[in-house]
């Protein structure tokens, strides 16, 4: 119910509808309250977000990665990444750790303001971490691609480059247009031995051409 009230956008009532459970010896369970702080994330009210994240705390409810994700995801979208990097410090403080998502929301958004240099730079800091048992490796697919076609955009080939054999490493198969625009580009600058290179490592992950 909660869920819904705040897809409709009746953030209000969804609120209201938690503290009523809580007055009826209900409380909200963690789920309940990583929809509310997503909702104030959404919506860019960060005092919200981190409102209610305390109250969730003062209830004695522990977070969970979720919650933190949700965190996370609000200071991102007004672009208040130390404070992101607190949350992932106090989550590791507390013995949880973060996952996939973690990782994608802070490089995502990074990438989304264009800020590539730190989405670079930042990268590292995320290892690979275990989701039900199974190794998750980060960042995704995606994620490497769009960060290797923004520096491409930017004419920081070496450095696409570097992601791009990084991305290999993890088993991660580019596709075909991440890695066209690369090799044109690899041509253009006559680094031919470069690309000869990166086909090498690519051989074991590739199943059909990687570009037309």
């Amino acid at each position: 119910m909660v869920d819904a009230l705040c897809k409709a956008g009746r953030v209000e009532e969804a609120v209201d509808l938690v503290h009523d459970m809580g007055f009826r010896g209900c409380p909200p369970t963690s789920f309940i309250y990583s929809v509310l702080v997503h909702t104030y994330g959404v919506e860019k009210r960060i005092e919200d977000a981190v409102a209610t994240f305390l109250e969730m705390e003062r209830n004695g409810i522990k977070p969970d990665v979720a919650v933190y994700n949700a965190l996370i995801t609000a200071f991102c979208k007004v672009n208040r990444f130390q404070n992101a990097f607190r949350v992932i410090e106090d989550m590791e403080s507390k013995g949880i750790s973060p996952n996939s998502r973690t990782c994608n929301i802070i490089l995502n958004s990074l990438i989304s303001i264009e800020e590539y240099d730190e989405a670079y730079k930042i990268r590292d800091g995320f290892e690979s971490v275990e989701v039900h048992g199974k190794e998750t490796v980060c960042p995704t697919m995606h994620t490497f691609s769009v960060l290797i076609n923004g520096l491409c955009e930017k004419g920081e080939v070496s450095r696409a480059c570097v992601l791009l054999e990084d991305m290999i490493e993890k088993g991660i198969r580019p596709p075909g247009s991440t890695f066209g625009k690369l090799r044109q580009l690899l041509l253009k600058e006559g680094r031919e031995d470069v690309l000869e290179f990166l086909v090498e490592k690519m051989k074991n992950l590739i199943e059909e051409p990687l570009w037309d």
